[in-house]
């Protein structure tokens, strides 16, 4: 497994944010309903962490690619949440809010497996698709 720094500035953190920002527009548009649609976004982009996951485990192997799966999908939580909370806090309560980032952290680790699940499954992909390309 290479170095988790090198890792996290070329496959994790730009692929985590720009899944972020997918989250909070495709979430937009949902504001209204009574469920919790950021975490309804988080497993609705399980094919995005599946392809970030994919090219890290080419280069990383299968553990690179189960992290990057995992922190892929926390990165772009974090976002959502944190736009969610923001929409909230502007246009609701400060206390609505506060829920959104209670619900943020107690769903945090519920999101790590799911990304981290992604992760595992872009892997294998890499792994198999690796004897073909050769």
């Amino acid at each position: 497994m290479k170095s988790l720094p090198g890792e996290w500035s070329r496959a994790i953190y730009p692929y985590g944010l720009l899944c972020g920002f997918l989250m909070s527009v495709s979430a937009y548009p949902m504001r209204h309903w009574d469920a919790p649609v950021p975490m309804i976004v988080v497993v609705l982009f399980v094919p995005c962490y599946i392809g970030a996951a994919f090219l890290a485990g080419r280069r990383g192997g299968l553990a690179s690619a189960v992290t990057t799966g995992a922190v892929t999908a926390l990165t772009g939580h974090v976002v959502v949440f944190l736009l969610t909370a923001l929409y909230k806090l502007i246009n609701a309560t400060w206390l609505v809010a506060l829920q959104w980032l209670g619900l943020a952290a107690f769903s945090a680790l519920l999101t790590a497996a799911i990304g981290a699940g992604a992760g595992l499954a872009g892997g294998m992909i890499a792994k198999a698709i690796k004897p073909i390309q050769s």
